[in-house]
């Protein structure tokens, strides 16, 4: 199970092409991809497309599941939606109505913008930007004030049934759900194939739920930062010293051959 941007892909041109063969040799010897990304529907599938394979994948940050089918043969359907996720119109409706005034004056939704700060925030154009425009469960928003205001805006947040997570680059507003949530069920469905454990890759704070729960933890390095540390780390968590995507396959040898 991976994070896409600054961990499979990445952190500035999104790329992964130099470990691109040794994923495709990880599928044909039976290992399962599952990427897990606060990236939409859309931009999974154009994913899932340059890699060449229908894969499994969890998007914006654990509201849904799509196409589960490859899980498991006797899941009824492929795709699963989290019970907490919630539309763009919920979402507005109680981010207006919980909120207070003072805090969202200091909260600037992607959606908001115009297209070169768009472009400039996400590190995207053309049509990765609709890609990454055409959200479902989450709204993407730069917060620009003091500590203080945002420790009171995640409160509000979690008063109302809302989620703010940081990623990488921008933070993101949604229904209480997350990158871990869908890893119980993961774990049943693999566990009836017989396969071995459950390997996360991540490198910001928004994967720390999903490498805590995780049977191995791998974190990439984020250029010019230390890397991310666990409050309740799994029993073996490797930290790649490359930045992805190379460092992506430098944990991933790891973790594969511990006896290297």
């Amino acid at each position: 199970m991976t994070d896409l941007d600054g961990t499979l892909l990445g952190h500035d041109d999104f790329d992964f092409a130099p470990i691109k063969p040794a994923l495709l040799d990880y599928l044909a010897d039976g290992l399962t991809l599952l990427p897990n990304s606060s990236k939409t529907r859309p931009e999974m599938e154009a994913f899932c497309e340059a890699f060449g394979a229908r894969l499994p994948f969890i998007y914006e940050n654990g509201a849904a599941l799509a196409n589960g089918d490859l899980l498991a043969a006797n899941r009824p359907t492929a795709d699963s939606c989290h019970p907490a996720a919630l539309d763009i119109a919920a979402l507005e409706a109680r981010w207006t109505g919980h909120i207070a005034a003072g805090l969202r004056q200091h909260c600037v939704f992607v959606k908001d913008m115009d297209r070169p700060r768009q472009q400039a925030v996400l590190g995207l154009q053309g049509a990765a930007l609709e890609r990454a425009m055409g959200r479902a469960y989450s709204l993407p928003f730069l917060f620009e004030g003091p500590d203080r205001a945002r420790t009171e805006l995640t409160r509000q947040a979690q008063a109302a049934g809302l989620s703010i997570q940081q990623g990488g680059r921008v933070c993101n507003l949604s229904g209480q759900h997350g990158k871990a949530d869908f890893n119980s069920m993961i774990k049943d469905c693999l566990g009836s194939r017989g396969s071995g454990p459950l390997i996360a890759f991540g490198d910001s704070k928004n994967d720390t739920a999903m490498l805590e729960a995780a049977d191995i933890a791998c974190i990439l390095p984020r250029p010019g930062e230390g890397p991310l540390r666990l409050a309740n780390p799994p029993a073996r968590v490797i930290t790649a010293e490359q930045t992805a995507p190379l460092g992506w396959l430098e944990a991933a040898q790891a973790a594969l051959n511990p006896c290297d």
